[in-house]
């Protein structure tokens, strides 16, 4: 029996996500453009997400596109670049827990600050920026890692 979990868990999540990251990249940019503290903070915010986003655009999303990409639910041999692909992220994921505590520290601060000042649009953008963080980092990487390994395992390594 063949699982459904590839052609479902995949299925146009890179779209979305850059659909996010759009959003995400256009309100940082915008918000950095305030004058005053917000628009610091916001620049800061902006210097440590969007080359963040940059790289998981070339790399997780490459390889969730390789595993959309196949036109069945089998998992076959062309798929194999696509398990590397995901074991290398796996490591790169762990090695930069430290660079995501300094995004997450960034964004707190810039919650904090718009909070203050009763900015509700950063406060909004800044809870849709920890939303979209906390979604990679408790679903989208674990799923990946999940089906990366799947597909290894089917393949035989």
């Amino acid at each position: 029996m063949d699982s459904k979990f590839h052609s479902c868990a995949t299925l146009e999540i890179h779209e979305a996500l850059l659909i996010d990251h759009k959003i995400l990249s256009d309100g940082l940019l915008r918000a950095a453009a305030e004058l005053g503290r917000i628009g610091e903070m916001a620049g800061r915010v902006a210097q440590v997400c969007l080359p963040h986003f940059a790289e998981e655009e070339k790399g997780v999303f490459r390889a969730i596109r390789l595993l959309n990409d196949s036109d069945s639910d089998r998992v076959r041999s062309d798929m194999e670049p696509a398990t590397q692909m995901i074991a290398q992220l796996s490591a790169q994921h762990l090695a930069i827990r430290g660079h995501r505590q300094a995004i997450n520290a960034t964004i707190e601060a810039l919650l904090h600050e718009a909070s203050k000042q009763e900015n509700k649009a950063i406060c909004d953008l800044v809870h849709f920026l920890r939303d979209h963080e906390y979604m990679e980092n408790q679903l989208m990487y674990p799923a990946l890692q999940f089906a990366g390994e799947a597909v290894r395992r089917r393949l035989g390594h």
